[in-house]
């Protein structure tokens, strides 16, 4: 019995050693990491190869087209088509399709060939350290790209590949869009001052072309425009409570302003556009002039503008003949230089009765000696603040009755948007487009009426 059991054992044994011998030789890492297989033994085909769950051995085959696990050094040849794990560092070769796993530097300061970039990378791809061959950008990262180092001989003038992690916009953290910086209010000011020279030319060709039209030629709708000019004022309004709010308590002119437009166009409509859409030139054009300005909100300042003909006869010249004006107007009316206001109207009021037509009637001389000393009167009522038809300020009232075309505070409505460009001033002017420029006055004729509002507020 005894013999009979070992003789079963014996060929149990022999059996188990034939088909050892028939079992064929691994060639590659094994799948639960084994060695590599018995020396001399044909290499096969590993049915298993492709999928690596742990880490290999050591031994070089193909790479497993899945890969999660961490594969040792050195690399395979041949790059996975996915990587969940890390690969540790080795020899660089063709990268996998996709990188789940952190693709670790490469220590070794021997030179390398350059691996092919991943198609999609989930990880954070460190910087090469000591490589010379430039490891190709990913071309998407849905993790962040590490930057490459120094030496590694990448053009940075080159874009790199799109990326959805922390290095590109996409899946992960969003890259800050690097924006233009808006131009400034001084640089707006310049482009526009360049702009008011080129309309001021249109204006000189319009009127040289006025001077020559003697015939009935049919114009050119392109040189179907016109050219006009405004002076354009500023004042704060009642309840700010800047540092500028007495120098700017009442209007102070700041810039000219040229307005191209077709002469089909009501020009009264499009000044409040033409106001609102340079709000920030005309600003810059006044803190300029004086300073303190630009400590004033935004919100408290308003706009006015007047024809310049208009500001050159009330204004600009009264402003240097004003004291020689006042003289006679109050020589005209029989007052003294300390007279007020109640005691300037009610001699204005009496000599109007007194040079009144019907006290000449039957006397034509009398009557018309009566009729040019009224007119007189009427003009240094008029000089010395009188009869300005309720103005709203002081230098509204400049000119009384005769300056009619200063428009006074505009509607906010009507200049809204404010600093904003309008589609007019992008349409061709025979298409009822426009263009508007602005030039700044004389600092020191903004600083006059500056410092008549601070005295005025003494």
């Amino acid at each position: 019995q005894q013999r009979k059991m070992q003789k079963a054992d014996e060929a149990t044994l022999q059996q188990r050693k034939m088909r050892k011998a028939k079992r064929p030789a691994a060639s590659g890492a094994s799948l639960l990491g084994g060695a590599a297989g018995a020396a001399g033994a044909a290499p096969a085909a590993n049915p298993f190869a492709n999928v690596q769950l742990v880490a290999g051995g050591a031994a070089p085959a193909p790479a497993p087209i899945f890969s999660f696990g961490k594969p040792a050094a050195p690399a395979p040849a041949g790059a996975s088509a996915f990587a969940l794990g890390t690969s540790s560092a080795a020899p660089p070769a063709a990268a996998p399709t996709f990188t789940f796993g952190a693709m670790a530097a490469a220590p070794s300061s021997a030179p390398a060939p350059a691996p092919a970039a991943p198609a999609f990378g989930f990880a954070a791809a460190s910087s090469s350290n000591g490589s010379t061959a430039p490891a190709p950008a990913a071309a998407f990262t849905f993790g962040a790209g590490g930057a490459p180092a120094d030496d590694s001989g990448v053009d940075a003038s080159k874009p790199a590949a799109p990326s959805f992690g922390g290095g590109g916009g996409g899946f992960g953290q969003k890259a800050a869009d690097v924006a233009a910086p808006a131009p400034t209010p001084a640089e707006l000011l310049k482009k526009s001052m360049e702009l008011y020279d080129e309309i001021k030319k249109d204006l000189r060709a319009t009127v040289s072309d006025d001077d020559d039209d003697a015939d009935d030629t049919p114009v050119d709708p392109a040189d179907d425009y016109s050219v006009t000019e405004y002076v354009v004022t500023v004042r704060l309004t009642a309840d700010c409570a800047s540092e500028a709010a007495d120098a700017f308590s009442d209007w102070v002119p700041v810039c000219i302003m040229n307005l191209k437009s077709s002469n089909r166009a009501d020009t009264r409509q499009l000044l409040p556009q033409a106001v609102g859409a340079s709000c920030k030139e005309i600003l810059e054009a006044g803190c300029q002039s004086v300073t303190v300005l630009r400590k004033a909100p935004r919100t408290s300042v308003e706009y006015a503008y007047e024809p310049i003909d208009s500001y050159n006869s009330h204004v600009y010249e009264g402003l240097f003949s004003r004291g020689d004006r006042r003289a006679e107007a109050l020589e005209a009316l029989g007052v003294g230089a300390g007279a007020d206001a109640a005691e300037v109207k009610r001699r204005h009021r009496k000599l109007m009765m007194e040079l009144h037509p019907d006290r000449f009637v039957g006397d034509e001389e009398g009557a018309a000696a009566a009729n040019e000393r009224m007119i007189r009167v009427q003009q240094a009522y008029e000089e010395l603040g009188g009869g300005t038809g309720g103005a709203s300020s002081a230098y509204a009232g400049i000119g009384g009755k005769a300056r009619v075309d200063f428009s006074d505070a505009l509607d906010k409505g009507a200049l809204s948007p404010l600093g904003k460009r309008r589609i007019g001033q992008d349409l061709p002017v025979e298409l009822e487009g426009w263009r508007v420029g602005v030039f700044p006055l004389e600092p020191s004729v903004s600083q006059e009426f500056t410092l008549r509002n601070v005295m005025a507020k003494a």
